[in-house]
């Protein structure tokens, strides 16, 4: 078997493509990663719908709003919780007699 992959290899190699998988694919993938960041990147504020100052303007008052409600639905909770708890049992922390 190793006959048959050294063979491949050999072939490979002759044509100009097969060659080993040291350094250079580690420099082809960071080169690829980098090209593929910066131009990612550029996009992003190429196709951004406002500035920063005013994306950031939108965010904080999408976050401020999350935060109400969140705050006004745990209120809500704890409000209901409250009141079943306390029409339930009135009673005091005495075990029942049999």
């Amino acid at each position: 078997m190793n006959t048959y992959i050294d063979g491949v290899r050999d072939v490979l190699s002759r044509i100009g493509i097969g060659q080993s998988s040291g350094p250079s694919w580690w420099t082809g993938f960071a080169i690829g990663a980098g090209v593929g960041l910066l131009t990612g990147a550029a996009v992003a504020l190429l196709v951004t719908p406002s500035s920063g100052t005013e994306m950031r303007r939108q965010l904080g008052t999408g976050a401020k709003r999350l935060a109400e409600k969140t705050q006004g639905a745990i209120s809500d909770m704890t409000g209901s919780v409250r009141d079943k708890l306390s029409t339930e049992n009135h009673a005091t922390n005495e075990m029942p007699m049999r």
